[in-house]
């Protein structure tokens, strides 16, 4: 084999072994619990386009039997509307509890995943940001009108799902749709979109308590009273 070869051999190995970016979201599974990491946008392509519900739920149904409780750590722009609907649904029709975790941000349709969960948890400084339907229309004066009349359909699905979370009407989330809607992690909270925000295990004073921990373990009195012995 000549030197060319060799060397397209070798990169056409390293090929093989790539994996796409974002092919899973990564699962932990800890005896009965399960942590699913969903960091990337929801796109029907899935891959390096984003997660797709079929990634999702493959996912899902490779869990052991013994898992029962699937912690959904989130931090996604969202992205298509009918895949967020079935990994909602899949994770609602799971026998496992679901606890979703809102890390950075949930937007758009990862907002369903975070409020169709069992509980949803806000971490300090995380966002969660609601809007009605959109999508790009091509066609004549019809299709157009077809398109807006899907579109108002749609954020009417979407408002059920909130409304269902906050025990409110539809109707007051259509009316609140109407315009981007930004949430903090105590207003999501108070708008009932969210169960509680997650307290931090370690605060900044903490970490100065433990730095200053660590530095009187290094610092041994024995060892000053030999010096002075000498």
């Amino acid at each position: 084999m000549s030197k060319a070869d060799k060397v397209l051999a070798t990169q056409q190995a390293r090929l093989r072994n790539v994996q796409p970016l974002n092919a899973a979201p990564p699962v932990k599974v800890d005896g009965s619990k399960a942590t699913v990491r969903i960091y990337q946008d929801v796109d029907d392509w899935g891959g390096p386009w984003g997660l797709s519900a079929t990634e999702l739920t493959d996912e899902l149904d490779a869990m052991p039997e013994d898992v029962d409780t699937i912690e959904l750590r989130i931090n996604s722009y969202g992205g298509m509307v009918f895949e967020a609907v079935t990994m909602m649904n899949a994770l609602r029709a799971h026998r496992a509890r679901v606890v979703a975790v809102v890390e950075g941000l949930a937007a758009s349709a990862a907002s369903f995943l975070a409020v169709s969960a069992d509980e949803t948890v806000m971490m300090p400084s995380s966002r969660m940001m609601l809007h009605a339907a959109w999508g790009i229309g091509i066609g004549n004066a019809s299709d157009m009108r077809a398109m807006a009349d899907l579109l108002d359909n749609l954020t009417l699905d979407i408002a059920e799902v909130y409304a269902a979370k906050t025990g409110e009407t539809a109707d007051v989330w259509l009316d609140r749709l109407q315009e981007d809607r930004w949430y903090s992690a105590q207003e999501a909270v108070d708008a009932g979109l969210a169960d509680r925000v997650e307290t931090p295990k370690k605060t900044p004073d903490d970490a100065e308590s433990s730095e200053d921990g660590q530095a009187q373990a290094r610092f041994d009195p024995s060892l000053s009273l030999a010096l002075l012995d000498l």
